[in-house]
């Protein structure tokens, strides 16, 4: 069973995921954290979008070792990144996640929006 801190971030994952799939690049994307949670931070230009992902409770050093574990293991195994991202609550709550990012006045950059409706279609067929 997953600890409460791999929950957290496959839900990192899972937001870093869903931002690039609305055509963000990695480069604007930041995995922040503190002393009590870990949130993934979109940087549009002057613009900042900021998704808590969960709490925590560990040191840096220890939750940047398991963030580098969990990358590793997301680009090296399908049906890691296919679990982490099915479960995942942005992906079940992809309507709002869309619309907040919108409601910031957030340019969507995915080609002709596509990738938006997309993301938005998997997240109703699957609900």
């Amino acid at each position: 069973m997953p600890s409460q801190l791999d929950k957290t971030l496959h839900e990192a994952l899972a937001f870093h995921e869903a931002f690039r799939r609305l055509g963000f690049e990695p480069e604007q994307l930041f995995l922040g954290m503190d002393s009590r949670q870990i949130w993934m931070e979109l940087r549009a230009g002057e613009k900042t979008f900021v998704a808590t992902c969960g709490s925590n409770h560990h040191d840096i050093e220890h939750v940047q070792a398991r963030w580098a574990e969990k990358v590793k293991k997301w680009n090296s195994s399908t049906s890691f990144a296919e679990r982490v991202w099915n479960d995942s609550f942005v992906r079940r709550n992809a309507m709002a996640f869309v619309l907040s990012v919108v409601s910031k006045d957030i340019e969507l950059p995915c080609a002709e929006k596509q990738e938006a409706w997309k993301l938005l279609e998997s997240a109703m067929a699957s609900a």
